[in-house]
């Protein structure tokens, strides 16, 4: 089964490491975030994509081809606080430049190593962009400040062959069958933080455990029409 984006695991309430860091960049209010935009043709997908979904679409890529198959491309590397020289040399990221702690990286790896560095970058923020085959993801090289938005941040491009599994990723809420166009409208309302026992007087692990309660409002629109709006609530 191909994986889950965080929407559709907070809609499945399987709340996991992954969605939760999906949300320690926002506070309490209202944060309308970049739109999911689909086109859909006889031969190739497209889906562009806000800066949330970047570890998704790696994951989804991950799934759509062979652990065998060899991903070339590069991208960018953020730490937070510690330097990753060593680390990011042990899963094949090998450093083209670095300043502070954000490093370009380029990097030749098996779906398989792709997907364990992914997986274990996760506290990181990991930007890549690489071709293989008729699949191609694209990403901008700098995440967007908090709170600000960034349209069409990733475009992940894809033949015919993915459609069903790509589709089914970013429109598992609705049924559609032949269509050109959808465009996926979402807005996080975070209405609570909670702090666990033991971080309230440090900051930066405060900001790192905190779980936030709140509701995506999502709306779905296929070829101009609206055919879903509501809200998910959540705890992350």
């Amino acid at each position: 089964m191909v994986t889950k984006n965080f929407v559709q695991k907070i809609a499945d309430k399987e709340i996991d490491d992954v969605v939760h860091r999906k949300f320690t960049r926002f506070s309490l209010g209202e944060f309308p975030r970049e739109a999911v935009l689909i086109k859909k043709t006889a031969n190739a997908v497209q889906v562009q994509t806000g800066f949330e979904y970047a570890t998704d679409l790696f994951l989804l890529v991950a799934d759509l081809l062979p652990d065998n198959v060899i991903l070339s491309g590069d991208g960018t590397v953020i730490s937070s606080s510690n330097s990753l020289d060593k680390e990011l040399d042990a899963v094949g990221l090998k450093i083209k430049a670095s300043r502070g702690k954000k490093y370009t990286v380029t990097f030749e790896l098996s779906v398989k190593d792709f997907k364990a560095m992914v997986d274990k970058f996760g506290e990181y923020i990991s930007l890549f962009k690489f071709k293989v085959g008729d699949l191609e993801l694209k990403m901008k090289p700098s995440p967007p400040k908090p709170g600000s938005l960034a349209e069409k941040f990733a475009t992940l491009k894809v033949d015919n062959k993915y459609a069903d599994a790509v589709l089914k990723n970013f429109l598992f809420d609705v049924k559609v069958d032949k269509f050109k166009s959808a465009e996926i409208k979402s807005t996080f309302i975070i209405e609570d933080v909670k702090i666990p026992k033991g971080y309230e007087n440090d900051f930066a692990m405060a900001r790192k455990m905190a779980q936030k309660k709140g509701k995506i409002h999502r709306i779905v629109s296929v070829d101009g029409k609206e055919v879903k709006n509501y809200e998910l609530e959540f705890l992350a």
